[in-house]
């Protein structure tokens, strides 16, 4: 977690998580030990946008925004002359123009600042990233399907949808781990030099 804090000086609340989901699965006192282990790493996951300053909606600014978009539904759609009992119907006057020009802000609000799980993994990814060089199509594809995996398996846990293996846990952080180090402190050109020549010294 060290590179991820030299990262960023907001990354303290994510390292936080980690380390208390590295507590849990230390106690290994029973299953339900790694259900709050697995909470905790998808939390941890879950608050990385934000401590790279990906742009992210709180649930409060959605919640309200979702409220203004309803309650202009339900005022506009009321008065309304082409609706009639949940059908519509007719040319469209001021309060329907006004109902659907509504619409489009929310949909393009939402399509700005809220984006999918994949979006938001890709910029996680890029923001992870030391080199500002983009990455190729089909390495981004793999490294947020992977990520996508990682997070699905963590919250599939933590709702109880499986009985977690603990060697199986286990696997799953080292990757999480690995996918971090890979993208905050990738090997250099040295350091693998170094690796092939250990690895032919030893075939030799």
């Amino acid at each position: 977690m060290e590179a991820l804090t030299r990262k960023t000086q907001k990354s303290q609340r994510a390292v936080g998580m980690y380390m208390e989901a590295r507590r849990a699965m230390a106690r290994n006192n029973g299953p339900e030990s790694l259900h709050v282990a697995a909470y905790e790493f998808r939390e941890f996951m879950n608050a990385l946008p934000s401590a790279l300053d990906v742009p992210v909606v709180t649930y409060k600014q959605l919640q309200d925004r979702v409220r203004t978009f309803v309650g202009d539904w339900k005022s506009m759609s009321g008065k309304s002359g082409c609706s009639r009992s949940g059908d519509w119907n007719g040319q469209i006057d001021d309060e329907l123009r006004g109902l659907l020009e509504s619409t489009t802000t929310f949909v393009a609000w939402f399509d700005q600042l809220v984006p999918s799980r994949k979006a938001e993994a890709i910029l996680v990814l890029k923001k992870l990233a030391r080199t500002e060089h983009p990455f190729p199509d089909a390495l981004m594809k793999m490294r947020t399907d992977e990520w996508s995996d990682l997070l699905g398996y963590f919250n599939g846990l933590t709702h109880h949808n499986s009985y977690p293996d603990p060697d199986e846990f286990s696997q799953h952080v080292a990757t999480l781990e690995e996918f971090l180090l890979e993208q905050l402190a990738p090997r250099t050109f040295e350091d693998q030099a170094e690796i092939d020549r250990l690895i032919r010294e030893v075939e030799g």
